[in-house]
């Protein structure tokens, strides 16, 4: 999973401060997470990023800030959203264009608004009950007899099973019915 990353309202509180557990937060992003700047203060090269926080985080979670990686964008912050992925966006502000790309790839789930004035304590909980990201399904329905390998599938429900004979992780039957997606 990938996680992507405002600096505005998601690592710094305010224009001085930085938000409140936010070395806890980046701690465990970046530990357990392929974790990507997604900020006006990021275009593609981290120096300017790094010199941003520098002046406000103090070194040993700016130590964590330098392992999340650039992202590039020239108009819309989705435009750097590897859609094949799943993922979860933090960002206190979700404008039009980037609401309407989330829609489009069924994902809106997938932003977490950050909003600091409803919680100052806000990170610390997302650390505690980090969330799932909302995943864009293609569901497929298959129908066939012979031996099917359910390994390669997720989710399924079998609908239809005559004479079906389960070993392990195969299923064997004159006829099935399966929604899924692989």
């Amino acid at each position: 999973m990938n996680v992507y990353l405002d600096i505005d309202g998601v690592i710094m509180a305010n224009d001085r401060e930085p938000a409140r557990h936010v070395h806890e937060f980046l701690e465990y992003v970046v530990s357990k997470y392929q974790a990507y700047w997604l900020t006006t203060h990021c275009h593609g090269d981290l120096s300017y990023t790094t010199h941003h926080l520098s002046q406000w985080l103090k070194p040993e979670t700016l130590k964590l800030a330098a392992k999340i990686r650039p992202t590039d964008w020239q108009v819309f912050k989705t435009e750097a959203i590897d859609w094949k992925i799943p993922f979860l966006w933090f960002d206190d502000q979700l404008f039009d264009f980037g609401k309407a790309d989330l829609v489009k790839h069924r994902v809106l789930d997938s932003w977490i608004e950050v909003d600091f004035s409803r919680d100052v304590d806000q990170l610390q909980k997302i650390v505690r009950n980090f969330p799932r990201p909302a995943v864009s399904l293609n569901w497929q329905v298959a129908i066939w007899p012979g031996e099917i390998n359910l390994t390669s599938w997720r989710n399924i429900l079998i609908l239809l099973a005559p004479a079906a004979e389960v070993k392990k992780e195969k299923i064997t039957t004159d006829c099935i019915l399966i929604l899924g997606y692989r």
